[in-house]
This record gives structure tokens, sequence and C-alpha cells, in this order.
């Protein structure tokens, strides 16, 4: 009899995770969709005239970079990635969006822009393209204010792939939903071991990152379920994929 009534929780138990894991995915798909409608109604006053104030890239992301590494330290927050005093350009006009790439990091103090030395611009001066490919950050990396233009600025100087101890949760969140930005976490304390100018290669399915110049490989924290708004493009992109818009 103990048997039998165990058996018959098990099944019970085992018919409320059935009913639980679609009105999860239910739940899942309406925060997405909730997401989607703030972001729109926050570019609408951003911008009356209708055009999107930000754009993320349509690409998919690419599972594999390789390029020089650009070195920063801890709490490095969005008003160093892309001053404030930048923010009056408008990113739908394609005439002034490349303003954001020629200021990305020019906040940061100069002594600990590209460690260990400091010194190293991340775009040359009066450039609109970086040579970087990789930015390698300490903890807490994106703090400070939300703004969206943070992950932006990196992006459009044609740097699209972070890797960091941690970050600042809105400026992880940023970087994913606007397809800006591969967000890596790691473990080990990169800042200490790779110098600005490396040249690394990036494999973001394999979860690696090899210093080609060292000779050094690290292992990297899994995506998790925010691939697939990366590989989508963005969370707009990933919404219509997924059938929740049209």
């Amino acid at each position: 009899m103990q048997n039998i009534t165990q058996d018959t929780g098990q099944l019970d138990t085992f018919r409320e995770q059935q009913v639980a894991r679609p009105t999860l995915r239910a739940g899942v798909q309406y925060l997405v969709v909730f997401f989607i409608v703030f972001v729109i109604c926050n570019l609408k006053m951003m911008n009356p005239g209708g055009e999107k104030a930000l754009v993320g890239k349509e690409a998919p992301m690419e599972k594999q970079v390789r390029g020089k590494a650009f070195v920063l330290g801890d709490n490095i927050d969005t008003d160093q990635i892309i001053p404030a005093e930048f923010l009056s350009y408008n990113p739908a006009d394609s005439d002034e969006r490349k303003f954001f790439a020629m200021y990305a990091m020019n906040g940061v103090p100069v002594e600990q822009s590209g460690l260990p030395d400091g010194q190293v611009r991340f775009v040359p001066k009066e450039a609109f393209e970086s040579e970087f490919a990789v930015i390698i950050g300490g903890r807490n990396f994106g703090c400070g204010s939300s703004r969206e233009h943070a992950p932006l600025a990196i992006a459009e100087a044609g740097c699209h792939t972070v890797i960091a101890e941690s970050y600042a949760r809105i400026f992880y969140r940023n970087s994913v939903n606007g397809g800006y930005l591969v967000p890596l976490e790691t473990a080990t304390r990169l800042v200490d071991e790779i110098a600005t100018g490396d040249e690394v290669e990036v494999d973001i399915e394999a979860g690696t990152l090899k210093n080609v110049t060292q000779g050094k490989s690290y292992k990297l924290e899994p995506l998790g379920d925010v691939a697939e708004i990366i590989e989508a493009g963005g969370v707009f992109n990933y919404a219509k994929q997924s059938g929740m818009l049209k």
C-alpha cells in the first residue's frame, strides 16, 4: 500500500511538472514581449519622428573572434565608455551615429586605458574604428547609468566581444537585448594575465579564450539562455524568429 501511495505521489508530481513547464515558457515569452513594448514606447519618446533611436547589429554573432585585446580594469562605468557630453548625437542618423565609435572609451582615465601600461586609446584620435577585436575587463564592467549608448558605442567601433569577471546587470541586458555585444564571463583574473595588444582568439561555442601571443588558454563561462537572443541579433529578431512578433 505504501509503494502504491508513493508511486501515485510521484505521478502527481510528474503531471504538475508537465503543466508547469509550458506555463513557465509562456511566462518567459510574456516578459520578452513586455520588454519589447516597453522599449518601443521609450524609443518613441526619445525620437518622436518615429525612427529607431538605437538599433542593434543585424548579423548573428560570430562563433570565433580573433584579433587584438584591449585591457581595462574594474568598475568601468558607462560614463567612461561613452561620456554624457557625446549623447547629443543621434544614433538613428548614420552621419552622427559614427561619432559614438569615435568617442568610445573616451572617458577612461589615460593611465587605465589599455593595461598594463595605459596611455592607449581604444579608438585612434579622429578615427571611427578601433583596432581591437576583444575587450578584457575586470569586475563590475558597465556599472553606472543605464544608458544603452554604452554597448552601442563599443559595437560601432567594430568590437563585439567583451570578456569580464562580472557585469553590471543593466549593461549586460542592454548588450544582449540590443544585439550589440557578446558579454562573456570568466572566473579568471584575465586583466592580470593579458596585455593590451596581445593577439587573442575566442571560441564562443567551445567557451575558450586563447592568448596566441603568450600561448595560454582560458575557460569561459557558458552564455546559457541568452545565447539564443545574441545569435538572433537581439531581442526583436529573437521575438520574430520565435513567433512572438509578426
